[in-house]
């Protein structure tokens, strides 16, 4: 999103808000006794109107089902905060629906603050019908600054994904059958493991202890990690995401609702059971990487009209 933003010159200063729960312990009021300020990890806590002009939830898994954005909703409501909900999913529950009352804040935000909806996913796209939301690929298109072509499989990118983490794994059935894939494609092709956090890059030591495995705490060294591949294959969504914004072709294995997002992506869709070395032997990557250039190219026009003619944040009136 903020390629996006940086396309249209907007300028802006980033707060973020109450940051991922993996990384961030539970604040109870006990321990907040002792802390001299609420902002030990760097979070707004909704502690000064003044300093937000905008606020925009950029396809975050919470947009809808966390208790957590309910203060944050309230804040926007309150004080008036135009904002915009850019690229928000099913998530991997799929269809769903916001008309109960455990949306009530939600549905505030939507009627009397929100500028503009658009949606990665038809589920989506159908809950919020009301809302006139627009149906464009996940902003994690546009996630690179730069893109090349590809032009044969000569290194092929393996997202590792664990099934022992509370967030964001596979169940062990996906995970048992993409051990066994990853292990038949190392045999075939120059492959690197990439993994995405630090329980997936201490199993996948374990469970390839020759590969060359990438991983960072760092989200800005993913651009160059997945650089160095011509082909990503692959059970998370945003890695296929990061690849199709790289000019990269991906593989993405659709073990859950969430990877309903990969047609944003021009994922070739498999699914566990299938044979991934005969999925990638039929992947013309010259071809699919001159698609996704033209396909980027295509939809950040499409995004970046959407925010001018319909958004305040461009700095005009929106319709």
């Amino acid at each position: 999103m903020l390629n996006v933003l940086d396309a249209l010159g907007v300028k802006y200063n980033r707060l973020l808000y109450n940051r991922h729960p993996m990384i961030t312990p539970n604040r109870f009021s006990k321990r907040l006794l002792f802390r001299r300020s609420w902002h030990s990890d760097n979070s707004f806590y909704l502690d000064d109107p003044a300093a937000v002009d905008y606020m925009i939830i950029a396809g975050s898994p919470e947009w809808r089902i966390g208790g957590r954005m309910e203060a944050l909703f309230r804040f926007v409501i309150e004080n008036r905060v135009p904002c915009a909900f850019i690229a928000v999913g099913a998530g991997s529950g799929g269809a769903f629906s916001v008309d109960g009352k455990d949306h009530h804040l939600l549905r505030a935000v939507l009627e009397s603050s929100c500028e503009l909806v658009t949606v990665r996913d038809m589920a989506a796209e159908c809950a919020l019908k009301s809302y006139d939301p627009h149906l464009l690929p996940c902003t994690a298109l546009f996630a690179s600054r730069t893109q090349r072509l590809r032009t044969a499989p000569g290194v092929v990118g393996l997202v590792f994904q664990n099934c022992t983490q509370r967030f964001n794994s596979v169940n062990p059935a996906t995970y048992g059958y993409l051990l066994a894939q990853y292990r038949r494609i190392m045999t075939e092709y120059s492959c690197v493991v990439i993994c995405h956090t630090c329980a997936d890059f201490i199993a996948a030591r374990r469970a390839f202890p020759d590969a060359d495995t990438r991983y960072s705490a760092f989200a800005e060294d993913y651009e160059a990690i997945f650089d160095t591949c011509d082909l990503v294959v692959g059970p998370r969504v945003h890695g296929s995401g990061l690849a199709a914004s790289l000019g990269i072709p991906n593989v993405l294995v659709q073990h859950s609702a969430r990877g309903l997002t990969g047609w944003g992506f021009l994922s070739v869709i498999a699914k566990p059971g299938d044979d991934l070395p005969a999925v990638i032997d039929r992947v013309d990557v010259k071809s699919e990487s001159e698609r996704l250039l033209d396909w980027k190219r295509m939809w950040l026009e499409r995004t970046m009209d959407l925010i001018r003619g319909r958004t305040s944040l461009y700095g005009g009136n929106p319709e």
